[in-house]
């Protein structure tokens, strides 16, 4: 059995020898049609962005809805069997309490949205401005007069710009700085 393996392997061994050491045939090799390339086209610049863009969409509705406290608290004195002319004549410190506190969470769920809302529109104004580049830049603020580290204002001159060298807690004078670094 060895010797019929041995003779098969040096049979394709031979064939393989052979096809490879024989010239190509180039009778079925046609010729291919080149095209021309086109230039190369570079991308455009990029658009500039959209500062509005850069800042999140509203809250919806639903983020800002404070209903389900209150009318979960309807829910559990219902499920009780309580009203709140009950609570207003008991008479018990811990029950008038607790309705002040019913009263004072309807309250509070009717007014949040609407500091929210004003707050969220604040937020976005800013977050806006910051983006269109409007917002003051960082070395650019109010600051009280004497309290800015700068390597031009000494305590000989007192503030810079015709100011009055005043810092401290007390101190109500503000003037405009701006760094030329």
């Amino acid at each position: 059995m060895h010797g019929k393996v041995g003779d098969g392997k040096a049979d394709s061994a031979e064939q393989i020898a052979t096809t490879t050491a024989a010239p190509p045939d180039t009778s079925a090799a046609v010729p291919k049609k080149g095209v021309p390339m086109a230039g190369d086209r570079p991308p455009r610049a990029p658009a500039t962005p959209n500062p509005a863009q850069a800042v999140p969409d509203r809250l919806p509705a639903s983020a800002t809805d404070m209903s389900a406290g209150p009318a979960g608290v309807d829910r559990r004195m219902a499920d009780a069997r309580v009203t709140e002319a009950q609570l207003r004549k008991s008479n018990e410190p811990a029950f008038t309490r607790a309705l002040g506190e019913k009263k004072a969470a309807e309250r509070h769920s009717s007014t949040a949205p609407g500091r929210l809302r004003k707050h969220e529109a604040a937020e976005l104004r800013a977050s806006t401005a910051r983006a269109t580049g409007s917002a003051p830049r960082p070395w650019e603020r109010w600051v009280p007069c004497g309290c800015v580290p700068d390597s031009r204002w000494t305590r000989a001159r007192g503030a810079r710009k015709g100011g009055t060298r005043r810092s401290g807690p007390r101190s109500r004078r503000f003037s405009r700085v701006s760094s030329t670094r």
